[in-house]
This record gives structure tokens, C-alpha cells and sequence, in this order.
């Protein structure tokens, strides 16, 4: 599901375990695609469902949802965050260490 949407395609969810109803449903919130429930899955169904996600207003809302993913993959995002994490870190460790200083000498 992640790589769909990173790559802002429109999904048809089949789901029928464990987390997928949950993708399913996170899915047709963001207007990414849809889903069929599994009870109600025939041909028509599911080709219906198709027709729905092929139309050009999904695929530029998925387009839409693609864009917050940055381009990166998920290793490059993780790496980007832990630089900043410890950038943020290192010149705030500076700026207490220079405030301690400044405390000492009054």
C-alpha cells in the first residue's frame, strides 16, 4: 500500500486479513482508491470499483498523496530524520553548554 501511494497510483483493496481493512479504509479516506468488501466481491463489482479508480480525478489525488512522500525511499526518509534529530540535539548540547557557562561565571 505504502509504494502506491509513494508512487501515486490508485488502488482496488481486496482486503481479508489481519491489517488490511485497516489499509483499505486509510486508503479510501485519502480518496487513493477504494475497496470492496469481501461479501460483496463478483466481476462486476470489482470491474466497477476499476472504473471508479482509473478516472483522472483519482489518479491526481493520488498524485496529491504521493507528493507528502518526499520522492525519498523510507531508508533515505528514516536517515534524514535521525540528521536532523542529531543536528537539533548538537547545537541545542552547544547552546545549554554555552548557558551553563554564562551561569558559572556570574
Amino acid at each position: 500500500m505504502a509504494k502506491a501511494l509513494a508512487a501515486g497510483t490508485p488502488q482496488l483493496i481486496l482486503p481479508f486479513a489481519y491489517d488490511q481493512m485497516d489499509n483499505a479504509l486509510r486508503v479510501k479516506r485519502l480518496s487513493a482508491g477504494d475497496w470492496i468488501k469481501p461479501g460483496k466481491r463478483s466481476a462486476v463489482a470489482i470491474a466497477d470499483a476499476l472504473k471508479k479508480i482509473i478516472e483522472p480525478q483519482s489518479a491526481v489525488q493520488a498524485q496529491t498523496i504521493a507528493t507528502r512522500f518526499g520522492g525519498g525511499t523510507g531508508l533515505e526518509c528514516a536517515a534524514d530524520l535521525i540528521d536532523q534529530f542529531r543536528s537539533n540535539r548538537d547545537s541545542a548540547n552547544g547552546s545549554l553548554a554555552k548557558a551553563f557557562t554564562l551561569l558559572k561565571r556570574n
